[in-house]
């Protein structure tokens, strides 16, 4: 009888390590999960940002914002999954050593985790994203 108790003991102990284990398991997941989400937004805006700064860049080389780069612009945004897109800026020649602004406004499609109760699941919502800056005309 003792040796029963003993092996019951034992396997009792084992057991509750295991679940333990695994409890710990679903926890780091779940952060790990949350973290990929939020940092998946900032790279979604840092992606944006991207973009705005290569046409830019262009801008600064051309003296304003061309069709074509504006169309460019505005496809390249839509890959990146963005909707309601306004561009505004310099669309004219400025002459060198003028200001040129450019300014994006979109709406960004970003996962997010919706939590209910004890359970989560992923979702997504629209962020509405507004960059504008200048630089100076070189042509």
């Amino acid at each position: 009888m003792k040796m029963l108790i003993k092996l019951c003991k034992k396997k009792m102990r084992g057991d509750s390590s295991y679940v333990a284990t695994m409890v710990s398991l679903v926890m780091i997941v779940i952060v790990f999960m949350g973290l990929l989400y939020v940092f998946g937004e900032s790279i979604s805006r840092n992606e944006v940002e991207r973009v705005h700064r290569k046409y830019l860049l262009a801008m600064e080389r051309e003296g304003y914002l061309s069709d074509v780069n504006k169309t460019n612009l505005t496809i390249d945004l839509q890959n990146l999954g963005c909707s309601n897109i306004t561009i505004s800026g310099s669309l004219i020649p400025v002459g060198y050593g003028n200001t040129i602004t450019l300014k994006i406004e979109c709406d960004l499609e970003v996962k997010q985790l919706v939590f209910s109760g004890a359970s989560a699941q992923a979702g997504r919502r629209l962020r509405h994203i507004v960059i504008e800056k200048s630089g100076t005309a070189l042509y």
